[in-house]
């Protein structure tokens, strides 16, 4: 039972998503399964009354015409029956490829951020995007054909067995090399899915690196279009080609039951040709009982085809299920009603802080302590891979710390609902996204369930986005990135200050510029950390960075190296320490102007 578990979920499912689907095509597949039945009777009935009609060679045409009418009406029930269920299920497959990916996206966004970081859990994500309504339909279609295989069977054999037993014996012994062979290979077939998840990820990530904007540009400078090409050819062969093999082995064993089922067919040919020699069968009855055969056979291959296929999909819809059974992680504040209006009236303060990567015992921080006041402007630098940004991430909660303790005023962050605090606070990250949205979209997504026509005007205003949309003939409606029709792309200058009107309409306490200035030039950078001190007056404000950007403009600043705090204070009190700030400090004034301009510069802030 434990084992079959999945299609009661799946079933459960699809009934939540719409039950009339289930009813309606129970009733179809019932009329469909008697549709070979009453089939039978009519060839039967007809091709009596044409014999009769030949050898009487009477005038009256009655009944053959009145069958010929039944078996068109007949074929043409059929006909929309078949039709009417197809587009149910096609309905219905749309319905469950909206509820799946509402369902995984949601998923993706609830499970711990550190799960990204997880090569096994990104093989199985990629592999639960590609389950849709196809898949979660399959094993009911599979039950549900059976059913009606099963009653199609059911009246066939019971006509078969009317003619002679030994017509039935031979149906069912075809059915159970083919039941074997479908079950082997669809276990393969998912086996095979498993083994080339990875394979197919490193494929399509060196094919988009052509077909992305982004790398599309390196990519030709560098001229690697050949060897990306080949490296991707290579791996999607090697994929194909498992692939093949399987098809191929399992095409040879259908080559062997087909055989099979042919010899087995001429046996019950056979004794069907006996049986009207010895006069036990008219005509009607010799083809009747042939097309029996046949149709009993398919009904047999049917079931035992769904059979296989609802042990295969079951394997992927188990994989779904296991993907969206993963614990979330997220440990909710005692009080909701208390953490919803939560405000920072003291600071933050984090103590003896150690955190490790999954799967990795490797500490990227260790024993980290340090307090920020409420208000106060905070630079963290360091070397890149000092641990700067994965600070940042435990912070703001999506790390969980493994050890240690970080709290908001006196409340642990373990306790503290992570959608109220993430209300509380604006990043903008190194790899800040560019969404390809229009220029208002952009901008209002710092705060999308609060519509404020004011603070929009002024992040526009003070970002000077008025004169990046004046440019564009839709104004601030048009749309960025140059994905769609009719979008306009900007300079990373230009994204900079979109990412900044974002943040500066999202209006939180805690403020937290993490990197993203890393690909402008030095001065382009003092420029927007310039801009982000004058955007965060009054707030607690953390800049994080590689470069002495930030750290003037801050009341106090972190060093880091190797995952741990080296040094910290003021820029007075670290220049006089004259060790590793004063070091990274005086290697890289030179990137900006001499000394002198230098102070005037922050001095002007």
């Amino acid at each position: 039972m434990k084992k079959n578990n999945h299609f009661y979920k799946t079933l459960e499912l699809v009934w939540k998503i719409d039950y009339s689907w289930v009813i309606y095509s129970i009733c179809l597949r019932i009329l469909l399964g008697l549709a070979p039945l009453v089939t039978l009777w009519i060839t039967t009935q007809l091709i009596n009354s044409v014999s009769i009609l030949i050898q009487t060679k009477t005038d009256d045409y009655s009944r053959v015409l009145v069958l010929l009418i039944l078996q068109l009406i007949n074929t043409s029930f059929q006909s929309v029956l078949q039709h009417s269920n197809e587009i149910l299920d096609a309905k219905m497959e749309v319905k469950i490829n909206h509820h799946l990916n509402s369902e995984i996206s949601k998923k993706a966004i609830e499970l711990p951020y550190e799960y990204f970081d997880m090569t096994e859990f990104y093989n199985q994500f990629y592999r639960v995007k590609n389950i849709n309504g196809f898949h979660i339909l399959s094993p009911i279609k599979s039950i549900l054909n059976i059913f009606r295989s099963s009653i199609s069977l059911i009246s066939l054999v019971s006509y078969l067995f009317i003619i002679h037993w030994s017509l039935v014996l031979l149906s069912l012994i075809a059915s159970i090399p083919i039941f074997i062979v479908q079950y082997k290979y669809g276990s393969r077939r998912f086996g095979l899915m498993l083994y080339q998840t990875p394979l197919a990820r490193e494929a399509n990530y060196l094919i988009s690196l052509i077909s992305n904007k982004v790398s599309n540009k390196e990519v030709r400078i560098l001229g690697v279009d050949k060897y990306l090409m080949n490296k991707w050819s290579n791996l999607f062969m090697e994929n194909s080609n498992s692939m093949l093999s399987l098809i191929k082995k399992e095409k040879y064993a259908n080559m062997l039951l087909d055989t099979v089922s042919g010899l087995l067919y001429g046996g019950g040919a056979g004794i069907v040709v006996w049986l009207l020699k010895n006069n036990r069968l008219n005509i009607g009855d010799f083809v009747a009982t042939g097309q029996a055969i046949l149709g009993a056979q398919q009904s047999i291959n049917n079931i035992s085809t769904s059979l296989a296929d609802l042990f295969e999909q079951g394997l992927y819809i188990k994989d779904l299920f296991d993907f969206l059974a993963i614990p979330t992680g997220c440990i909710q504040s005692i009080d909701n009603r208390e953490m919803s209006k939560f405000n920072l009236e003291k600071g933050i303060y984090v103590k003896n802080l150690r955190f490790s990567y999954p799967q990795s015992d490797t500490p990227v921080l260790n024993n980290i302590t340090f307090s920020i006041e409420k208000g106060e402007k905070i630079a963290i630098i360091g070397e890149n891979g000092s641990g700067k940004s994965t600070l940042i991430k435990c912070l703001i909660g999506l790390y969980k710390e493994k050890d240690g303790q970080i709290y908001y005023d006196d409340k642990e962050i373990k306790t503290i609902n992570h959608s109220s605090l993430h209300e509380n606070i604006s990043v903008i990250f190194q790899d800040f996204t560019k969404y390809a949205l229009t220029i208002r979209e952009n901008i209002q997504l710092g705060n999308i369930n609060k519509i404020d026509p004011g603070k929009f005007e002024e992040s526009i205003w003070k970002n000077g986005i008025e004169h990046i949309a004046s440019k564009f003939k839709y104004g601030y409606e048009t749309r960025l990135g140059k994905l769609f029709p009719e979008s306009e792309d900007l300079s990373g200058g230009q994204w900079q200050k979109i990412a900044l009107a974002r943040l500066l309409y999202r209006d939180t306490e805690i403020v937290v510029l993490d990197e993203p200035t890393s690909a402008l030039d030095p001065i382009s950078e003092l420029e927007v950390y310039k801009k982000f001190y004058e955007l965060s007056i009054n707030k607690t404000t953390i800049f994080v960075s590689h470069r002495m950007a930030a750290a003037r403009l801050a009341d106090k600043i972190i060093v880091m190296k190797d995952g741990k705090i080296v040094e910290m204070g003021s820029h007075d009190e670290l220049i006089i320490k004259k060790s590793i700030y004063y070091e990274m400090f005086n290697s890289q004034a030179k990137w900006y102007y001499e000394p002198k301009t230098m102070d005037s510069m922050y001095k002007s802030v």
